[in-house]
């Protein structure tokens, strides 16, 4: 063998060897670019979950700070979890600005589900007043929720998802997320969620130009939200008074007992008594609001009970009245109750909209409350103290709504929220990777907890920090 021979062996060899480094070498790359990655993938989601349980923290330490959890930018926007401001990972809690039309704005906060309309145990009246909905739609909500089998006028039972393409079991019961909405007939994307494609509650340029790119939309310039913002699945609260004790249930304590409890919630004699022969009488109370201006028919010597084993005889009549006006209103409505329900014994109220956190177009679809008495109650709100908006009393002692309005609206309404939906946006200014979250927290049951969670990363960047490109 030749010395060229040899020397362009040698050359191949070294050639070889160089190619095997050089791709052992983009291998090491490609697989430490993708630990990185992962690594701050990981970071982005884990600095989001920050944002969750900071929420949570807020919401146990000042359950009824309203203001605190739904608006509190020094709280929520851009914080900082660990690393520098210029390079570290922050979080930012965001939820939509319903009272902003043009979708230019975000609120730093929390999303209160109490202050929506709980399209689970809502009427047909309240579904038909949201944004959107049709007398098609709401026959079809209430078919696929309800227990029977009997299609209601525009409805469909499960004979008409059996003839689908793909069949599938309806729930015939309460409806789990807002999401599966998009299970029932005639509900679809732009019906549940609007123009609002990414869920951010701003309005981007896709989502503002007609039909040229997705989502469909009218090009006016405003956010049509859709359902999304007025409607939940998930508003409950325990049936105690703002102290935590249990109510007193004005259907169901013996009258005795009923005197002694009243009398220690710090009732007056007129409102004892009255209650007293109530229940002597066996009233049954619809609502604590009822008694608001209530006069009752008894006899004479105040006792309306039957003697044991034969009718007493009819005697005179006298009226006597409630005792209830404005000034005491307030302790019947925290301090009351006709009872609530559960399904392992707990005394719970289901679906009741929060006075103080509802939107005008969740308010004005209750009955008896149109868009002006809405808008009133919007700005009324705003500048009340905590004690007065403790109870939902507050709509009558302002003299917003007259008593026959209060009486009826009154057993939809709460002044209290326990359930609330948070979305918290992890990112880094430095690499560029972020994790959006949304969860719902339920604090009904003691301490708060994440009963939702699902991820919404796919969706693209929320919003553009500086640096986030």
């Amino acid at each position: 063998m030749n010395r060229g021979t040899v020397i362009v062996m040698v050359l191949v060899i070294v050639a070889m060897l160089s190619l095997a480094a050089v791709g052992q070498m983009l291998i090491v790359q490609s697989e430490t670019g993708a630990a990185e990655a992962s690594r701050d993938g990981h970071q982005a989601r884990a600095t989001a979950m920050s944002g969750l349980y900071r929420a949570m923290a807020l919401l146990e330490a000042y359950p009824n700070n309203y203001q605190a959890r739904t608006d509190s930018p020094e709280i929520f926007k851009e914080q900082l979890v660990t690393g520098d401001t210029e390079t570290g990972w922050h979080f930012t809690v965001f939820t939509g600005d319903t009272s902003d039309k043009s979708g230019a704005s975000v609120r730093y906060g929390v999303e209160d589900e109490a202050g929506k309309i709980n399209i689970n145990t809502a009427s047909p009246e309240t579904l038909s007043a949201l944004p959107g909905m049709t007398d098609e739609l709401v026959d079809c909500l209430i078919d696929y929720r309800d227990r029977d089998k009997e299609t209601r006028q525009s409805g469909a039972e499960q004979d008409y998802y059996d003839a689908l393409p793909t069949p599938y079991r309806i729930a015939n019961g309460p409806l789990r997320t807002l999401e599966e909405l998009l299970l029932v007939k005639g509900f679809t994307g732009p019906v549940v969620f609007g123009e609002d494609a990414n869920l951010n509650g701003l309005l981007e340029p896709n989502e503002d130009d007609a039909d040229e790119t997705f989502p469909p939309d009218d090009g006016d310039g405003q956010l049509n939200r859709g359902l999304r913002p007025f409607a939940t699945v998930i508003s409950y609260e325990p049936n105690i008074d703002n102290e935590g004790a249990e109510r007193i249930n004005i259907n169901r304590e013996k009258p005795d007992s009923l005197v002694e409890k009243l009398k220690e919630a710090g009732f007056g004699e007129n409102i004892v008594n009255f209650l007293k022969a109530a229940r002597n009488a066996n009233v049954k109370f619809t609502d604590p609001s009822q008694l608001l201006g209530m006069k009752l028919e008894v006899e004479d010597n105040g006792d309306s009970r039957p003697r044991r084993g034969r009718r007493r005889p009819a005697g005179k009549k006298t009226t006597i009245k409630s005792g209830v006006d404005a000034d005491n209103l307030p302790l019947v409505m925290d301090k009351l109750t006709i009872g609530g329900r559960g399904r392992k014994g707990e005394n719970l109220l289901f679906g009741r909209v929060n006075i103080n956190s509802a939107p005008k177009e969740v308010l004005s679809a209750l009955p008896g409350l149109d868009e002006d008495i809405a808008q009133q109650i919007v700005d009324t709100r705003a500048g009340l103290d905590e004690q007065t908006r403790s109870t939902t009393a507050w709509i009558y002692t302002q003299n917003i709504v007259s008593d026959k309005v209060f009486k009826k609206v009154s057993s939809l309404l709460t002044a209290r929220s326990y359930q609330f939906r948070v979305r918290s946006f992890g990112y880094s200014l430095s690499c560029g990777r972020f994790c959006t979250l949304e969860a719902i927290i339920d604090s009904a049951l003691g301490t708060p907890r994440i009963v939702y969670l699902r991820d919404l990363t796919h969706l693209g960047v929320p919003m553009r920090p500086k640096g986030i490109e």
